[in-house]
């Protein structure tokens, strides 16, 4: 008798993966492309910090790129970067956010995706992708008017760390049957033995009324078959045969109860076929009933093997047989949700308290910087009217000057007909009265306009001194004031163009004291001189 193996188990099971995991990110490098600073790369791990503060480097304004960044720093020495410009977040989650911290200048991104460029909102994070383009400040005149400032480019890149271990599914062995048949043209007198193993959990009656160990095998002989045509396969059960499946359709593996008997025939087989089972035994599938499967539960999939009547017992037995195994998960307390919600609502009100305050706190900033913005204008206004007086002071000096140099050409030309006069006394001795007289009245009549002269202008002196000293006392007031409100702020940058402002500005009114206080001194001696002279002159005449 040649014999073949007829495989007769039902499918494998089709598991869905679930999908890959992403890469944790563990750094960012900031590539730098564009600015006042050479080409160069930054590191930032998220080991060293979590949170990186991107600004300006401190005491710098411009100038070549400085190394060594501290640990959770990335500082820029380029002057339309902000001290704290904005700021990198590595998120528990492997994500990477970028927020301005309220910049100047402000920061742009330009995704990778090839989208319009965009300005950051203040305070609002925005989670960045590798590849993005971020641009810290904007392109503006130098204040020397000679050039141009860039702002800083750099191109976000991500550090990964090792990929997460793969999942790897439960695969559990195909429960198949698989049986010994002889061929159909055998002789029908050729009777064989079938033996089956029930699963060990699930044990059925022998027929006799009697309990059955479910881990002891038991034997058992069918009646013979009409015809081996007429076995069919697990998949396909006929009427007679129930199997009630209580698996969840979203259930990614196969159990070893799947595996159910043959369906008994309903006519007597003429010959019979040698059908065997192997089910899996509990120590080599541990893992089936474990607490990630839904419920499960296990009845029995077979009729009875000879058809009587079903006694009390063997009803009961029946009920035995039945096997429940639900594995429940536990409901979260209500406690624990109530609890959550009152510390969200906590958490919410506090956050619309900061937000209140972040207002009210701007605001004040705000107005702070229109006042002091209106006090410079003011300053600027009172510097350009001290400038016209001490130009207007410095034309009348001019020309006080001028005419100090025209009464020493004629105090020349006087000394020289003098001279003339002595050389030749006798033959031009009335001649020289009457010129030394007419001489010496204009000498009287000039040595009263320069007198006058003096006079004028020691009072146009006078009242235009006291008007710079009290302009120099309303700009030292106006620059104390500015400073104040300027050093409330922490404005470094202001605080020095004001003080140097400042400096200028008194500078000025003390040299031009000194200058008009020489000139005097000048036209005072002058006079002095021309006084002498004349005096001189009366007394040889």
């Amino acid at each position: 008798m040649s014999d073949e193996i007829t495989y007769l188990g039902s499918r494998a099971p089709s598991g869905r993966y679930p999908p890959p995991q992403p890469r944790p990110v563990t750094g960012v490098v900031l590539h730098v492309e564009a600015g006042s600073e050479p080409a160069h790369s930054i590191v930032l791990r998220k080991s060293d910090a979590a949170v990186v503060q991107i600004g300006r480097r401190p005491g710098t304004r411009s100038g070549g790129r400085l190394e060594g960044n501290r640990p959770g720093v990335a500082s820029f020495n380029c002057p339309v970067v902000s001290r704290s410009h904005a700021k990198l977040v590595f998120a528990d989650s492997g994500a990477v956010y970028c927020c301005d911290a309220a910049s100047h200048h402000g920061s742009w991104i330009r995704p990778r995706n090839g989208d319009a460029e965009r300005k950051l909102v203040p305070e609002t994070p925005i989670q960045l992708s590798d590849g993005d383009l971020l641009t810290f400040g904007k392109q503006v005149t130098s204040s020397d008017g000679l050039g141009i400032v860039k702002p800083v480019v750099c191109r976000v890149a991500f550090l990964y760390g090792a990929n997460p271990p793969p999942f790897k599914p439960l695969v559990v062995p195909n429960p198949g049957r698989y049986g010994v048949s002889s061929d159909s043209e055998s002789d029908s007198s050729h009777d064989s033995d079938i033996e089956e193993l029930p699963p060990p959990w699930h044990s059925k009656d022998s027929g006799n009324g009697k309990f059955v160990d479910p881990f002891i095998p038991k034997i058992w002989v069918p009646e013979d078959f009409q015809d081996e045509d007429e076995i069919e396969d697990d998949d396909q059960p006929d009427q007679d045969h129930h199997f009630d499946d209580h698996y969840s359709e979203d259930s990614q593996y196969g159990s070893s109860m799947d595996l159910s008997s043959s369906p008994e025939p309903v006519n007597q087989p003429s010959e019979p076929v040698v059908i065997g089972a192997w089910p899996r035994s509990p120590s080599s599938s541990p893992s089936i009933f474990s607490s990630s499967f839904p419920p499960i539960r296990l009845v029995s999939s077979s009729t009875p093997l000879i058809d009587e009547p079903e006694s009390p017992k063997a009803v009961v037995e029946d009920a035995l047989d039945d096997e429940i195994i639900v594995v429940d998960k536990q409901p979260e307390p209500e406690s624990d949700a109530a609890q959550l919600k009152d510390t969200l609502s906590s958490l919410k009100s506090e956050v619309d308290k900061l937000q209140v305050h972040r207002r009210k706190y701007k605001q004040r900033f705000n107005s702070n910087i229109a006042s002091i913005t209106d006090k410079f204008t003011e300053l600027e206004e009172k510097t350009t009217e001290m400038n016209d007086l001490y130009n207007l002071l410095s034309d009348k000096v001019n020309e006080n000057a001028d005419s100090c140099q025209q009464a020493q050409a004629q105090l020349d030309v006087i000394q020289l007909d003098l001279f003339q006069q002595r050389m030749d006394p006798a033959d031009k001795d009335e001649q020289s009265q009457d010129d030394s007289k007419a001489t010496a009245k204009m000498l009287e009549g000039l040595v009263a306009e320069m007198t006058e002269l003096r006079d004028t202008t020691r009072k146009e002196m006078a009242e235009e001194l006291q008007s710079v000293r009290d302009a120099k006392d309303a700009l030292k007031i106006l620059t104390e004031e500015v400073l104040v409100q300027t050093q409330s702020l922490k404005r470094k940058r202001v605080l020095d163009d004001t003080d140097e402002g400042s400096n200028t500005v008194a500078e000025r009114p003390r040299k031009r004291v000194r200058q008009v206080a020489r000139v005097l001194a000048q036209t005072t001696a002058m006079g002095v001189v021309g006084a002498a002279v004349c005096w001189s002159a009366l007394a040889f005449a």
